[in-house]
């Protein structure tokens, strides 16, 4: 049971230390994404359940895979998960590809 906690906390820790390393205050972020800067700081502050859909604004705005936000600074992860990482990220690029068509 805390295992999706954790991940959820890795997710949001790594998307703070993303934006700080981009150089991006969070307001800029915001204007970048479909986020209200107060989500975005709550976020940050108290991680919060995360749609597939924020985590691929928050990559796409900070000019990262999926993969590397998750993974961030727990790229120690098994192989076989960054595997299954970089084959979401695949599969996102595939529907967002067939979605433009």
């Amino acid at each position: 049971m805390s295992q999706p906690r954790r991940l959820k906390e890795i997710v949001c820790r790594n998307i703070k230390a993303k934006r700080l390393e981009a150089g991006l205050s969070q307001q800029n972020l915001s204007s970048m994404t479909r986020l209200t800067v107060h989500y975005l700081s709550k976020l940050e502050r108290q991680p919060q359940n995360l749609t597939l859909d924020t985590i691929e604004d928050i990559a796409e705005a900070l000019g990262l895979s999926v993969a590397q936000l998750i993974l961030g600074a727990d790229a120690h992860l098994p192989k076989p998960t960054k595997r299954v990482l970089d084959a979401v990220d695949q599969v996102i690029h595939l529907l967002q590809a067939y979605k433009a068509q």
